[in-house]
């Protein structure tokens, strides 16, 4: 029988051998595809990586170090003019410097990488800093006594003082209205008034120095208080017995009062004239300038350290396509040479018995008709049965001819 003969593709049936043909062929390019796929989502997983994590977080790190450096602009433009617009620029700085530090307190790729998440977290600690001394910040601003601790102390301890003495020294000088008119009280009035503008010289020493802080307004206010020290001495020594009882009362309260003034003047220079001078200068030039120094400095490593995952990742992608690229052309080159091996294999198996079935026919119907001729295709199938089916015809139309010899003619 037909399906004996030959091996098992020689035997199977020219629909089958289609279908089988069709099989490897969809085979080959499901191989094809799967050897792709792997590639593909690991280029999928990297680039959305990229694009949905580490890109964000280095914007988003670039972004806080962007928005620290205008709350810090905003800050010292308000604390010099002291205008609402610069305060609210302040304050809304602040606020985006809290969003954006959210925004990478939520980035997955950073809250994962140990040395990231420790970047973070020192970053927080110094913003929180940084932001609780807005209060404070807006508090001295806003009040010049606590700013200004040399305003505050010249208002607690030089400016009572310097009252005090005001009023003495118009007291000693209305006490002479009820004094006779000669020319020692002409002089001694002419060396009270003195001493009166001599004291307003230190005062407006005082208050040259606390507006500008120059060195010459103290050196100023302190030789015009060496002078009224001077000028007391002399009324003490040389005018003691022409001293109205107010007068007398009064150049003594002025000696002890003048001691405690020079006392505070020195305590003002030390104050006003140091580092400390101003409170929020002070404050930003120490604590606030180290929360952003090292806030800059974290910010950089984790803007570096970003950047330099997102060229590796960048370049990995790179290689992942080429080898891509480079795996899918010899996969197709391959899968093109197998199609082209397969479909010469099934026309050959199936055209090569068709064309041996046609030469035994025509050499049976165009040559010498050799009956004893047969078809050896020793496949199976639709050919093997055709075969069989011709060999047949010619065993039965031979037996028909011997047949039709033997009888005789009528």
């Amino acid at each position: 029988m037909a399906s004996s003969k030959g091996n098992f593709f020689s035997n199977l049936q020219i629909r089958h051998k289609l279908w089988a043909g069709f099989g490897l062929v969809l085979a080959i390019l499901v191989i094809v595809g799967l050897g792709v796929f792997p590639s593909l989502v690991n280029t999928e997983q990297k680039t959305g990586s990229m694009v949905l994590e580490r890109q964000p977080a280095a914007a988003a790190a670039q972004e806080l170090a962007h928005r620290l450096e205008r709350s810090l602009s905003a800050l010292g433009f308000y604390l010099l003019g002291k205008e609402e617009k610069h305060k609210q620029n302040y304050l809304e700085g602040l606020k985006k410097l809290a969003e954006e530090l959210e925004i990478l307190k939520t980035n997955q790729l950073v809250t994962s990488d140990p040395e990231l998440s420790e970047l973070l977290i020192n970053i927080d600690k110094d913003v929180a800093a940084f932001a609780a001394v807005r209060d404070r910040m807006i508090t001295l601003a806003t009040t010049d006594s606590q700013n200004f601790p040399g305003i505050a102390f010249a208002g607690e301890a030089i400016n009572p003082v310097n009252r005090q003495i005001q009023s003495l020294l118009s007291e000693m000088i209305l006490s002479e209205e009820g004094e006779e008119v000669s020319e020692e009280r002409r002089a001694l009035l002419i060396e009270l008034g003195n001493l009166r503008n001599t004291w307003t010289g230190v005062i407006n020493g005082v208050r040259a120095y606390l507006a500008f802080r120059s060195k010459g307004a103290i050196d100023e206010a302190t030789l015009y208080l060496e002078t009224t020290g001077s000028i007391a001495k002399r009324l003490q020594e040389e005018c003691a017995d022409m001293l109205t009882f107010e007068q007398e009362d009064g150049l003594a309260q002025f000696i002890e009062l003048r001691e405690q003034v020079v006392a505070s003047l020195k305590q003002l220079e030390k104050i006003h004239g140091g580092k400390r001078w101003r409170t929020d200068a002070y404050l930003i030039n120490t604590s606030v300038n180290e929360m952003l120094e090292r806030i800059d400095g974290n910010v950089d490593a984790l803007v570096n350290r970003l950047r330099e995952d997102n060229e590796r990742t960048g370049s990995e992608l790179l290689a992942d396509v080429e080898g891509t690229k480079a795996f899918l052309i010899t996969l197709l080159l391959v899968g093109l040479l197998l199609g082209v091996l397969i479909a010469f294999l099934m026309a050959r198996s199936i055209c090569r018995p068709i064309q041996s079935a046609v030469v035994a026919m025509e050499d049976i119907a165009k040559g010498e008709g050799d009956l004893s001729s047969r078809l050896q295709l020793n496949i199976g199938g639709e050919l093997g049965q055709l075969s069989d089916a011709f060999n047949l015809f010619i065993e039965k139309f031979t037996m028909w001819l011997l047949a039709y010899r033997v009888l005789p003619v009528s």
